[in-house]
């Protein structure tokens, strides 16, 4: 039950306006807020891919909650229980103060209301549904240069040097997780919001069109008629997956606007005659007739 995990909508948006326009001071320090929190799940995730196949971990998860969402970062079942983490890659150093949480240049964090509030959701849900299951929360701060003075921690805080010992302690304990626990974890994955769209998503007009490179984002073409290759670094790909991919950018950037075959042979930088551009359509996206001409919509991802 394990699951790759992706970055988030808005990081591939803010990463796309990074290469085709000029961010904003604010919009960049988001972007680089949401690298650093990306690449903190990822040592995450690689940690728990140590844990042996008795264990279920489930991450990246946006539930729907009432009128609302809330978002887990990763999932642990064995036996009866799920452990629930909440990864941070925070770095500094911080201080408490009373019930604050204060760093050296007065930035504030809240070290339990996140999970708390996450814990009391799943707890919720849990019981609606029927399973009787113990949910136990963490907040993980996995990056080596992050510590808070005078923390009174009462074990719901595990530092980058206690992790490791933190998931010893889970392979301790590899026992099969109970059908509750199985039942709850795969109800979750089935209402996972796989399109969930912030609200206050960035939008920028001025945007660059062009196939970019998804390894080191370069313009630069090279290629054939069915390949498309990157001038900077070499990677090469089918030109129906890079019309597919680059439209599917745009789409992510801006889905008010239709997929056409037009819309599309813009977004490409007119680099390809519509032809192949229908034909990439067709590939990677349904087809949809009405009165005024063939619209494309995405395919729904799956877990």
């Amino acid at each position: 039950m394990k699951r790759y995990r992706n970055k988030s909508l808005r990081h591939r948006v803010l990463e796309s306006y990074y290469y085709r326009t000029k961010l904003s001071h604010g919009d960049y320090r988001n972007l680089v807020d949401e690298i650093q929190g990306y690449r903190g799940e990822l040592e995450y995730d690689a940690a728990m891919g140590e844990l042996p196949a008795e264990f279920l971990v489930v991450n990246d998860l946006m539930v729907p909650y009432g009128k609302s969402q809330f978002q887990v970062d990763g999932l642990v079942g064995y036996g009866d229980t799920i452990i629930h983490h909440e990864v941070k890659n925070y770095t500094g150093t911080y201080v408490m103060g009373g019930d604050e949480c204060v760093s050296e240049k007065g930035h504030r964090i809240d070290l339990y209301s996140q999970i708390s509030s996450v814990n009391t959701r799943l707890y919720n849900l849990a019981r609606r549904w029927g399973y009787r299951i113990k949910i136990i929360s963490y907040t993980i701060f996995i990056h080596p240069e992050f510590q808070i003075n005078g923390l009174d921690n009462d074990g719901r805080i595990v530092f980058a040097h206690l992790f490791p010992a933190h998931v010893r302690e889970l392979l301790n304990n590899p026992l099969e997780p109970s059908t509750q626990v199985k039942g709850f974890l795969e109800r979750l994955m089935d209402i996972d919001n796989l399109e969930y769209r912030p609200p206050d998503m960035p939008y920028y007009t001025d945007t660059r069109p062009g196939i970019l490179c998804p390894h080191c984002h370069s313009f630069e073409k090279t290629g054939t008629r069915q390949t498309w290759g990157c001038g900077k670094c070499g990677f090469e790909e089918k030109v129906l997956d890079a019309i597919g991919r680059t439209v599917m950018e745009y789409h992510e950037i801006d889905p008010g606007v239709p997929i056409t075959t037009q819309n599309a042979f813009h977004w490409c930088g007119g680099q390809f005659d519509k032809q192949q551009v229908r034909r990439a359509l067709k590939k990677h996206f349904n087809q949809l007739e009405n009165g005024r001409g063939t619209t494309y919509v995405r395919r729904l991802r799956s877990n």
